[in-house]
């Protein structure tokens, strides 16, 4: 993932910067990939049959989409395992996140 830009830091973001940290914190923007991604930092390389079982009552195909949606935006990468697909959270990209969006000098 590229470097977010600091949304605070120069009291305007650039158009371009905009667009990209939206789509970013969009994907974070659903209570089922947040809890997918709390699995995941908690359990790397959870398969999507971990997944489902974590989570309960959501659908095979379910947790696929928000994986699709949280690894094209970054968030989340795989590694294919055999018959298995892994997925673990990008800590480089949840830390762009949030440097993105704290304000110059907070801690």
């Amino acid at each position: 993932m590229p470097e977010l830009p600091r949304l605070f830091a120069n009291g305007r973001i650039a158009r371009p910067d905009a667009e990209h940290l939206a789509a970013t914190v969009r994907a974070l923007a659903d209570p089922s990939r947040m809890e997918i991604l709390s699995i995941l930092i908690g359990r790397p390389g959870a398969t999507v049959t971990e997944l489902i079982v974590a989570l309960d009552r959501v659908s095979a195909p379910t947790v696929s989409h928000h994986l699709s949606v949280l690894s094209h935006a970054g968030l989340v990468s795989s590694v294919r395992d055999g018959r298995y697909v892994r997925y673990s959270a990008e800590w480089s990209a949840l830390r762009a996140v949030s440097n993105a969006i704290r304000p110059a000098g907070a801690r």
